[in-house]
């Protein structure tokens, strides 16, 4: 099983720790206007997922691990006042299962050296302007080149998208 340890070593790889503070504040600034919004909409499935982005991608950025552990601990909290307004059952051990599952999600947006020249079709296929970036050996992420507004989707310049093979956190999963 691959770990979000492993998931933040490819994306490290070869980056100063300026760079990777600021990769990672850029990370959180997304995810936390996603929470925002599946918070708003009361989508407890949404705000549980995004609340484990959070605190995977705050992790390389806090390097105090016992202050990780307590921001962590407040995102389970908040993910469990929502999931209880609508009268689930949630425990701490589905907050760490659901992020299993991100963490393996996030994995599945990198493209392997031998797709990219699919990777490159199916993004140009969709009208998305991107440039295939390599991150470690054998591994490439797809970044959006220029802020471009594609079929009424947003995509700022810089951003990593899904790839092709990209698999969604699958929200029929019991703890969800």
């Amino acid at each position: 099983m691959r770990t979000n340890k492993e998931f933040q070593e490819i994306v490290n790889q070869g980056k100063g720790k300026r760079e990777i503070v600021e990769l990672y504040q850029t990370f959180m600034s997304e995810e936390i206007d996603e929470f925002i919004e599946a918070y708003e909409e009361k989508s407890e499935y949404a705000a549980m997922k995004e609340c484990c982005d959070i605190a995977i991608v705050c992790q390389p950025v806090i390097d105090n691990g016992r202050f990780f552990e307590r921001l962590r601990a407040k995102l389970f909290k908040h993910a469990s006042r929502l999931v209880m307004k609508k009268r689930y059952s949630f425990k701490k051990d589905d907050f760490e299962k659901a992020e299993i599952q991100v963490v393996k999600s996030n994995f599945s947006k990198f493209i392997e050296a031998e797709d990219t020249e699919f990777a490159k079709n199916y993004f140009k296929d969709k009208g998305i302007n991107v440039e295939l970036k390599q991150i470690s050996d054998g591994l490439y992420s797809a970044v959006s080149t220029e802020d471009q507004t594609v079929s009424g989707k947003f995509y700022k310049k810089g951003k990593v998208l899904k790839g092709p093979f990209y698999e969604e956190v699958n929200e029929s999963i019991k703890f969800w």
